[in-house]
This record gives C-alpha cells, structure tokens and sequence, in this order.
C-alpha cells in the first residue's frame, strides 16, 4: 500500500510540475515551437493543452518499468477526461464568471489534476481498467490528434480566441503553486490510503 501510495503522489508531483513549466513556456514564449506541447496563448482550449501532456507523461515516467495494467489505466484515465473538464471549467471561469486570471486558471487546472488522480488511486486495482486500457489508449490519440490540427490551424471560434489576462502570472513564482499542488496531492492521496492501512492493521 505504501509503495502504491508513493507511486501515486509521484504522479501527481511530476504532472504538477510539468503543468506550471509548460504554463511558464506559454507566458515566456507564446507561439513558439513548444506550442504542440505547450499552450501557444491563453485561450481556453491551448491551456487545456496542460490536463493531456503533463499527467499522460507523468503517469508513463511512473509505470514505465514493472506495473499493473490497472494501475496504468488508473492514471492514463486522468489525461484522458481531464481536457474536457478543464475546458469547462475554463469556459464557465471567463465565459459565465468573467474571471480572466493567470493564477485561476493554473489553480484550477492543479486542483483538478490532484482530483483525478485521487480518483486514479482508487480504482487502481478495479480489474475492468485491464478491458478498456486499448480504449483508453484510442481517446488519448484522439486528444492528441486534435491538439496537432488545432495548433496548426485553429477556427475563429470562442474557445480558441486568446484574451487579456487579469494579472501577469508570473508576477508570482511558480514554486509557490507547486507546492501547494504538492501539499494538495500528498492530503488527498493521505485520504485514500488511511482507510486502507487502517483497515488492515485491523
């Protein structure tokens, strides 16, 4: 249990990291060559670019050497359906609440990410996860199909039209948004593993 509870906040870390420095290489260099991976400006779908690519690598640098079919799917459901719900969560910020900040978005998309992949360590061992991993393997190319063309060649539409942040984001260090990603991963996954060991000391 402890070693699947590690395994898990790893994942989290990692993909916590990598989303603030691909948030980073969006307000560094915006349309750059790091626009496949990193969001090219701050429109809602380019910044939903960080729910696919930091969770999808975390979760295959984490189980890329001996581990459970159902513990990869586990993870790779997260990168899999998080875009979507961060697009909506992203859209209803700005589009419904007007909230046009920098540090909203990124906290929103942590605290998401920390939400599926304690969802992830739950179902680690539910054995349908083995079934559907081609499928969920089929989504995330489809993700990333969809990203590549996009980038290439957005539509005039809301979701893809950049807007105005609030407040620069880097006007505050990105160490302090990953720690607190950190601190908020290690809490939830403490939630799930608890009842588990308590229950086998037991």
């Amino acid at each position: 249990m402890k070693r699947e509870a590690t395994r898990g906040i790893a994942v989290f870390c990692i993909a916590a990291m990598l989303s603030v420095l691909l948030y980073c290489a969006c307000q560094l260099w915006p349309e750059s060559v790091f626009a496949l991976l990193a969001p090219g400006n701050d429109s809602v779908w380019e910044l939903s670019k960080i729910a696919l690519w930091p969770p999808l690598l975390a979760a295959l640098a984490v189980h890329i050497r001996k581990s459970s079919r159902g513990s990869l799917g586990a993870y790779l459901m997260v990168p899999a359906a998080l875009p979507v719900a961060l697009l909506f969560v992203l859209w209803f910020l700005r589009m419904v609440c007007g909230i046009c900040s920098g540090a909203v978005d990124l906290a929103a998309a942590l605290l998401l990410l920390a939400v599926g992949d304690a969802m992830a360590f739950s179902l680690r061992e539910a054995t349908f996860l083995r079934r559907i991993l081609p499928m969920i393997a089929v989504i995330l190319l489809i993700w990333i199909g969809l990203y590549t063309a996009f980038t290439l060649r957005a539509p005039a539409l809301g979701i893809f039209l950049a807007v105005a942040l609030a407040a620069s984001f880097l006007s505050i260090s990105p160490a302090v948004y990953v720690l607190i990603a950190a601190a908020l991963g290690v809490v939830l996954e403490a939630l799930h593993v608890m009842p588990g060991e308590r229950g086998k000391k037991a």
